[in-house]
């Protein structure tokens, strides 16, 4: 199984690639609790995800309320581990208005 932190890299860095006019940003979990790893913002939208090492992963307090609250009020918000990146891929770019 893939250590969370080494797939997080090769995340970022592929939506860094595909995209290098989003800005990305690593979120403090110790400022606020619960919120999801990374903000992506473009094109004035933004999206909350939270990358986690495989599906069944376990999720801190509070993240699953941030990622409804940003799919119930127009902005984006996933879980995304190995098994559904390419899923991932295609909506947060749709949701950000950009495409591969």
């Amino acid at each position: 199984m893939v250590l969370e932190r080494n797939y997080q890299r090769h995340l970022i860095q592929k939506l860094r690639r595909l995209h290098p006019d989003w800005i990305i940003f690593k979120n403090d979990a110790n400022y606020l609790q619960g919120i999801p790893d990374w903000t992506a913002l473009a094109n004035g939208r933004y999206a909350l995800f939270d990358v986690k090492k495989a599906e069944d992963a376990e999720h801190q307090p509070n993240q699953d309320w941030y990622i409804s609250n940003a799919n119930e009020t127009g902005a984006f918000g996933m879980f995304v581990y190995p098994e559904n990146e390419e899923e991932f891929l295609d909506e947060i770019q749709r949701a950000l208005g950009t495409t591969r």
